[in-house]
């Protein structure tokens, strides 16, 4: 049920379904998608850590440097993986950062445990790990007045120049102002106990230790609407926005193409030609998430668009795997090239896509020169006993 036959003269053929004739034959082994569990990154992978963490750990060397690129030289090319983040600062991209004043914000951001480590500052977050035990909360105290904002957001990696092996990510944006980074809990603790001979009533107050500052909240305050740039000693580097570059369309497909062959799918023989090919396989591709489901609607929406052109061929529905092939094998007994094939589809789960094209991209990856007559003749009806009926029974036929 794949797109490339629709240049086939036989248009009963162009709808590319399942031949389910003949016995059941012993379940194919299914390849298994490997868990990706990288040591000691499973706090890395918070959301709001990879895309924008806080650079105020960052020692002031570092975001000096940081900052003189961003002015001097434009985009920021970053490797950026799990929590690691290195500035590229022999790459370089052809895109500037613009200045947009924002209406004068204060923040305070309170880390009392590692997640909050984590999430919030995840560059610096294992050499503060300690610091954060021993004091029991760290701060941070903002002031923010901007942002140096890229020109475009996406930026392809076939764009970059320069040193730029392992470049993951651009630096989108950059909130600017001013910051205090403090460990320890405000406290005061008083009592009327005596010790070594002290009398009662005696106080203390906690104290807080900065462990890093930038910039002068006093000169934040002369911040306004029309900026065209932060004020003076109020352009401190506090907070950075990493947008992961944009796939070339070859690469797109190798990745699809990838995670469809780790998903089980067998879809190689066909798979990029297709998205090569297909523009709304690609489009889906580049913007999905790397998991079986998704990246089958990908190859599905892609024949609906080739195939489909009354509408359906994307799975919306609720019904099983299972109904949906019983659906398309009875229009494949009737020969007739129109038969509902888009409809059959349309009424699958999204949840069983990838069981779907498993089955119906095996029958097109092996069967297809045996079947191209028809898909009910007994040659065809074996090629799928031998190498497709495993599939259907381990994925499609289980509830």
């Amino acid at each position: 049920m794949l797109p490339a036959t629709r240049s086939l003269a036989l248009p009963f053929v162009a709808a590319i379904i399942v031949a389910a004739c003949g016995g059941r034959n012993t379940a194919s082994q299914l390849a298994k998608a490997p868990d990706y569990n990288p040591k000691d990154q499973t706090k890395c992978s918070v959301e709001k850590s990879q895309s924008k963490p806080l650079i105020v750990e960052w020692p002031s060397a570092d975001r000096g440097e940081l900052e003189a690129q961003a002015h001097n030289r434009g985009l920021v090319v970053v490797r950026y993986q799990g929590c690691e983040m290195q500035v590229l600062d022999g790459c370089t991209a052809p895109v500037k950062y613009g200045y947009s004043p924002i209406t004068r914000k204060k923040d305070r951001v309170v880390m009392r445990d590692a997640d909050d480590l984590y999430a919030n500052v995840p560059v610096g977050a294992a050499r503060l790990e300690a610091k954060l035990e021993k004091s029991g909360e760290l701060d941070v105290d903002m002031t923010m007045v901007g942002r140096w904002e890229a020109e475009r957001r996406g930026v392809r990696a076939g764009e970059l120049q320069g040193a730029c092996e392992g470049a993951t990510h651009v630096l989108s944006a950059l909130t600017v102002g001013a910051f205090t980074f403090t460990a320890g809990a405000d406290a005061t603790v008083s009592g009327g106990a005596t010790v070594l001979n002290a009398g009662g009533g005696a106080s203390s107050t906690a104290k807080r230790e900065t462990l890093n500052a930038d910039g002068d909240e006093g000169a934040c305050e002369k911040s306004a609407p029309d900026d065209k740039g932060p004020p003076a000693n109020c352009g401190a580097l506090l907070r950075v926005e990493a947008t992961p570059l944009e796939l070339a369309d070859e690469d797109v497909c190798a990745r699809a193409c990838s995670r469809l062959a780790a998903c089980g799918i067998p879809y190689d023989r066909y798979c990029m030609d297709h998205c090569r090919t297909g523009a709304t396989f690609r489009a889906c591709a580049r913007g999905s998430a790397d998991e079986c489901n998704a990246v089958s609607m990908c190859a599905l929406r892609q024949w609906a668009d080739w195939n489909c052109k009354g509408g359906g061929g994307v799975p919306m529905g609720s019904a099983t795997c299972g109904a949906t092939i019983d659906c398309q094998n009875a229009c494949n007994q009737k020969g007739d090239a129109p038969c509902g094939q888009c409809g059959c589809v349309a009424q699958l789960a999204p949840s069983r896509a990838a069981d779907l094209l498993s089955s119906n991209a095996c029958a097109l990856n092996y069967c297809l020169d045996r079947c191209k007559a028809n898909w009910t003749v007994p040659d065809c009806g074996a090629c799928w006993n031998e190498h497709c009926e495993g599939l259907y029974e381990s994925r499609c036929k289980a509830p």
